[in-house]
């Protein structure tokens, strides 16, 4: 059938609904970028091959090619699968794929399974865990008809035992922006040259332009002069957890986005979190909470 045809008939039933013309001439940009990306990657789905190739590089590990059951195996043998989010904004991005096995076994196929959830603004990750095959909460049945499978769901924003953070890893895969010039920081930490290699951490760009740019810049600058070590913010999570903070891991994330990230390519939403984290670290570490 003749596209013109098809895009008529179409119109007839869905005027009032979709703009048919207009996603075609959206489609036909996305289709080159959709094709060369599953060609680079080997695999239709982009977003999932995307965060399997993050996760062997930040492991060390060889990817596998169109395989069932893991993605990637580590040097020392042990296989993993990796699950892929884009984050969009919606409170159901926080829900991956759920990991499958053997109708009624929980026999899985892995021994290591990675969760990476991806800002679609930036398409850098804005969360990343690992959880051992022995920590993954027993499987059930999901879904209904075709759909239905048995497996386990993880989400991006819920605490798992033997949960280990993967995000500064990842993060470490993408390029630094040079830090924005600023007297003070470059004073406390030894000039713009020496700020700029700190950590080999990505530092704010150059840009005012971001809405919360100013007191968002002011509170990651210091952060970064404090050099919190990894076991710093495990203390902090575990000192937020005692005052029953719900979603006290969620720090965790944040402060390592912080140690790393522009904060120019963040969204309000993301700045927000960033900033509220880094408030509450401060104030674990030194006891005074920054306005």
């Amino acid at each position: 059938m003749p596209y013109e045809d098809l895009f008529e008939r179409l119109d007839e039933h869905q005027a009032t609904v979709v703009d048919v013309h207009g996603l075609l001439e959206v489609f036909l940009k996305w289709a080159p970028l959709h094709a060369e990306l599953s060609r680079r990657l080997q695999n239709g789905n982009p977003v999932g091959a995307f965060g399997e190739v993050l996760v062997a590089q930040a492991l060390g590990g060889t990817l596998l090619v169109q395989s069932v059951g893991h993605d990637v195996v580590l040097p020392d043998g042990r296989n993993v699968e990796v699950k892929t989010r884009l984050w969009t904004g919606k409170v159901s991005d926080n829900e991956f794929g759920a990991v499958s096995c053997p109708i009624d076994t929980a026999d899985w196929p892995f021994d290591l399974a990675a969760f990476v959830q991806i800002d679609l603004e930036t398409m850098r990750p804005r969360v990343a865990f690992t959880l051992p095959a022995s920590a993954i909460p027993a499987p059930k049945y999901n879904g209904a008809g075709a759909r239905r499978m048995w497996g386990t769901k993880i989400f991006a924003n819920r605490d798992y035992p033997q949960k280990v953070d993967l995000l500064p890893e990842l993060l470490e895969l993408f390029p630094a922006v040079p830090r924005r010039p600023s007297e003070a920081t470059a004073t406390d930490i030894g000039g713009p040259t020496q700020a700029a290699e700190l950590d080999g951490a990505q530092q704010p760009s150059t840009s005012y332009n971001h809405p919360v740019a100013r007191s968002t810049y002011d509170l990651v600058s210091e952060l970064r002069r404090m050099r919190p070590s990894s076991d710093d913010i495990e203390r902090c999570v575990d000192w937020l957890r005692s005052k029953g903070l719900v979603g006290a891991g969620d720090a965790r994330s944040r402060l390592a986005r912080a140690l790393v990230e522009d904060p120019a390519t963040w969204t309000d939403g993301v700045a927000a979190n960033v900033r509220k984290a880094i408030r509450d670290f401060i104030e674990y570490r030194t006891g005074e909470r920054p306005r």
